[in-house]
Order: structure tokens, then sequence, then C-alpha cells
């Protein structure tokens, strides 16, 4: 809570950080409390730890006093919370379902696939949220002094993909190799190579809307966001178990991506009546061509090496990520 008050307040980089530092502290004293002896339950202690030590970290960088709130904090608050709290239940749901459905229509395994290829996505959707919760504070403060937040949503915008869009054309190329690659032991040998796509696909889509969102957030309208975000269950919720029943994990991941691509054009349609018009940035055309770059490279080099083991895989990928990235700076100036 002190930390998201830390972002409100106009130090976004700061909640970031200090949530850094608390997985750190996470990851040390879980793996002190393991070797200690307290096998699973080491888990949780250390994670309490981490929030403990960080909380105090982050109480000595705010100091906030208490005070009792004015009757027009209170309306506002509410106002605001009206909305914003049924959206946090409503994201919530959408987030925890995808797991419930997959083991309901194809078992805990594929609730396995699911999960692995979510961490090998997290990249690009960690690089996304890091610079849109930037956008929420600074859009905020733009609007209240009566400016145009436009600007900043369109920059945010043309970088929110700069890694989940190579993620999804590396995906394209190689998801099998790398699913069922003995990195992640034997378990997912059988591992379909097409989770992966849908779930880069689904992170990609969601890259784009998070600028919407924290620009909407920002401006004071979370009632659009909570009618965007309950139209987009309604639409989820019989697209997954449809698809679900009939084609199984696939079908799960295929109604999500649904979800997040009717999202995603009812952010644009409101962009239209909210920021003066949809939102492409030629620099996301440019990200798109270095990926098709990348995919033709990948792709042909993949026909030619033995991707069974892990150093050609790791060299694949490293080769793909620096032909990405040299294409993006020959062909964009961004």
């Amino acid at each position: 809570f002190m930390s998201s008050y830390q972002s409100g307040i106009g130090y976004p980089a700061r909640e970031t950080w200090f949530d850094s530092l608390r997985s750190v502290l996470t990851l040390v004293a879980q793996f002190a409390a393991l070797l200690a002896g307290f096998q699973a339950f080491g888990v949780i202690v250390g994670f309490g730890i981490a929030a403990v030590v960080t909380g105090v970290f982050v109480w000595l960088s705010v100091r906030p006093s208490p005070k009792i709130p004015t009757k027009r904090t209170v309306d506002r608050t509410f106002e605001y919370a009206r909305y914003s709290v049924p959206s946090s239940f409503l994201n919530r749901f959408y987030q925890s379902a995808d797991p419930l459905l997959i083991r309901s229509f194809a078992g805990a395994s594929a609730v396995g696939y699911y999960t692995l290829a979510s961490q090998l996505g997290q990249p690009g959707a960690l690089f996304a949220s890091a610079i849109n919760s930037v956008l929420s504070v600074k859009s905020s403060g733009v609007d209240s002094v009566g400016g145009d937040v436009r600007r900043d949503l369109v920059n945010s915008a043309t970088y929110s993909g700069v890694i989940s869009v190579p993620i999804l054309f590396g995906a394209f190329a190689i998801a099998d190799s790398v699913m069922q690659s003995g990195l992640f032991g034997s378990t997912f040998a059988n591992a379909p190579g097409a989770v992966l796509i849908g779930i880069a696909l689904m992170q990609v889509l969601n890259a784009y809307q998070k600028p919407f969102d924290s620009a909407i957030a920002g401006v004071d309208r979370p009632d659009i966001i909570f009618r965007v975000s309950l139209l987009v269950t309604i639409i989820y919720v019989p697209a997954a178990v449809g698809f679900g029943h009939l084609y199984g994990l696939l079908g799960v991941i295929a109604g999500t991506v649904i979800a997040e691509t009717v999202r995603l054009v009812a952010y644009q349609y409101m962009a239209v009546r909210l920021f003066d018009g949809a939102v492409f940035p030629k620099p996301v055309g440019h990200q798109l061509l270095a990926a098709g770059v990348m995919f033709g490279v990948v792709e042909g080099v993949s026909q030619a090496m033995n991707l069974d083991q892990i150093i050609p895989l790791a060299l694949i990928i490293n080769t793909g990520a620096v032909v990405y990235f040299l294409s993006l700076l020959l062909i964009s100036q961004h």
C-alpha cells in the first residue's frame, strides 16, 4: 500500500525499485529458510520476512503521517473505488480462470504447459508493466492541469511491445524446440509449441492495451475500465468454456486471445472519444518489421541446426535477439 502511495505522489520508479528489492530479498530468504530445514513452509517464511523488511524501508522513505480524511476525500475516493474495486475483482477472476478451465478440460499436465509458456512470455509483460506504471501517474498529473494526455499515451504505446513482439515471432519459429527442450525436464517432452505461440500473442495484446488502461485511469475514468472489463469477461467466459470443451488447452487460450482482442479494440474506440483518435504509432510497425526479419533468420538457421541440445537452442535465441535489435536500429529512428 505504501509502495503504491509513492507512485501516486509522483515517484513510480521508487515503487518499481522497492518491488525489485522485495523480489531479491524473497529469493534470498526462501533459500536460507529451505537450507535451515523449513522445507515447503520455508517458501512462506521467506516471503514473509522479505515483505516485512521491505515494508520497513518503504515506510522510512515515505514516513506518512496519519490523518483523518475530509468528507471531500472520502467522497472522491468512493467515487473512484465504486468502479475500480469491481474492475479489480473482474480482472482477478479473469486472470485466474485460465488454469482452472484448463485443468477441467485438459488435466493437470496441460496446466503445467500453460504455466511454463506463461513464464517464458513474462519478460515482455514485465517490460510493458514497468512503462505503464509511470504513465498512470503522469497522465493523472497532466490531466489535472488541463494538459493533453495523448502524447504520453502514444509514447507508452510506442515501446510497450518492444520485447513481447520478438518473443511472439520467435515462438512462431522455434516454439516446439523451446517448450520440449531438456532444460525444463522430461515432464514437458510432449508440450505443444502452439501453447507458447498463444501465450505470446496474449502478451502482445496485453502489452498494447496496458497504455490505454493506465491513461484512462489517469484521467479519472475508472467507469470506462470497469465497463470494458465487464464486456471482456462476458465474452471470455463462453468463448473459453466453449472452445475449451472442444479443443482443451488450446481452446481456452483461444478464448483468452479473443477476449484480449476485444479489450484492445474497445480501448482504441475509447481513445477516439477521449484522446482525439486511435493510437497506432509508426514505430510499432517498425518493431513488427524487425521481428519479421528476425523470424526469417531464426527459421532459416533452425533448419540447419539440431535444437534438441541446450547450447544450439540458446545460440539461436541469442542470434534472434541480436538480429531483431540490429534490424530495429536500422529501420527505426526510435
